[in-house]
């Protein structure tokens, strides 16, 4: 005899647990088709689930599942480099700074007057 038990959330992930007189197991209760849904990016460009893209010249963002996007850093083209997000760089006496503070992107760059 099986019957639903409870439904969690684990991971990220909504399970039933559904249990039998022979075992117990965790089912996913959605699609992989609702799960790798699209990500709507700025000016509502559509961006395929696990995809990367670039919005406002610095902010890398990622497709996540359930269409999430995620911000995963600032790229600084002029030099190559790519910032993940909360980490700092520096060139020089150049830090520069990619941060989410308060909700909000940021990318700025401070002088280190003390050269290390």
């Amino acid at each position: 005899m099986k019957y639903l038990l409870l439904t969690i959330l684990l991971a990220g992930l909504i399970f039933a647990e559904e249990e039998s007189e022979e075992n117990q197991q965790f089912l996913p209760t959605e699609p992989p088709e609702v799960r790798n849904v699209e990500c709507v990016g700025k000016d509502d460009i559509k961006h395929y689930h696990g995809s990367t893209w670039i919005e406002n010249v610095i902010f890398q963002y990622k497709c996540e599942e359930f269409g999430e996007k995620t911000l995963k850093g600032c790229i600084v083209w002029d030099l190559g480099m790519e910032i993940p997000i909360g980490e700092t760089r520096q060139i020089g006496n150049l830090v520069f700074h990619c941060e989410i503070k308060a909700g909000s992107s940021r990318f700025y760059t401070t002088i280190n007057s003390v050269l290390s």
